[in-house]
């Protein structure tokens, strides 16, 4: 493998230990100059092969303040209400260690992430203050919040030089594809297994969640066509109700407000909701489980692809 000039100095100052502080300075200037990029490409893999990287690692001590967690339940097919209150106990345990100043915590799909998922930014103490480093901090939360009942939390540190643009919730990835759907799903289980025994590894997890709950409601069309009731009236019933359809905006000094329609809560727990909704009719309101059926079956959260 050729390696240019600025190849050669970093790898030969790294070995002398000229830059043992000024390590960031240099991944800075692997970003701006874009004209050294393929060569610093190879500057980072070189650097990963050589016995002197813990450089690198002894300054992301140095300059770690974040970690970040994903959380997932331990039912695919958690509601995200449920979600959220399983989501609360995982803070109060993050929070309540000594060496975590603050975080920020959230529950919903994000950057790919399927609903069922919540995710965490916590901020460390300095250095200097915190007792430990990050990865002790995560070895010491890591049993804690194992103990926790339908809900499984990943930690991982957030680097400041990272190889790998994908996002996880774990630091590693093997990567299983295949154009056969039915392939996938029965050999993407058999290698979750097989890595879940291994000792060296923690947190082992799979994006593959097919047990999520779909609702399918199918109209009757000779009763709705009889009362006058049209699929887009049963379609706008039921996104009214549940979709969250935004109808106006409120825009007060330094801020807007979205409006949104939704039904109460206590009708959001469940498909037996359908029996108390109505669909407008020429006639007057009807009960929209008197012009629909609905069976309950199971879907994929989220369909994830290689590239």
């Amino acid at each position: 493998m050729r390696r240019g000039r600025f190849s050669c100095w970093l790898i030969d100052a790294v070995r002398l230990g000229q830059i043992r502080r000024r390590a960031i300075a240099v991944a800075v200037l692997l970003v701006r100059h874009s004209s050294l990029l393929q060569d610093s490409e190879w500057v980072l893999v070189d650097l990963l092969r050589q016995p002197e990287s813990s450089l690198f690692r002894a300054l992301w001590q140095l300059v770690h303040v974040a970690l970040s967690c994903k959380v997932l339940p331990a039912i695919t097919r958690a509601a995200i209400m449920a979600m959220r209150a399983r989501q609360q106990s995982v803070n109060a345990i993050i929070l309540a260690d000594p060496d975590v100043e603050s975080m920020v915590s959230f529950v919903g799909a994000a950057n790919g992430s399927s609903g069922n998922t919540g995710q965490m930014f916590i901020s460390l103490k300095d250095r200097a203050v915190r007792q430990s480093s990050s990865d002790a901090v995560i070895a010491r939360l890591r049993p804690k919040l194992g103990k926790l009942a339908d809900i499984t939390a990943y930690l991982q540190s957030m680097q400041d030089v990272r190889v790998g643009g994908r996002a996880a919730r774990t630091q590693y990835q093997y990567t299983v594809q295949s154009a056969n759907l039915a392939d996938l799903k029965v050999w993407a289980p058999r290698l979750l297994e097989a890595f879940a025994k291994i000792p060296m590894l923690k947190d082992v997890a799979s994006d593959q969640q097919t047990a999520g709950l779909q609702l399918n409601v199918a109209i009757d069309r000779d009763t709705a066509s009889r009362l006058g009731i049209t699929p887009q009236a049963v379609d706008d019933a039921l996104y009214d109700a549940w979709g969250q359809r935004q109808v106006s905006v409120i825009y007060p000094g330094l801020n807007q407000y979205r409006v949104v329609l939704e039904v109460d809560p206590q009708y959001q727990k469940g498909p037996e909701s359908l029996a108390a909704s109505f669909v407008a009719a020429p006639g007057g309101p009807v009960p929209l489980g008197a012009v629909t059926r609905y069976d309950a079956a199971f879907t994929p959260l989220a369909i994830n692809h290689q590239g």
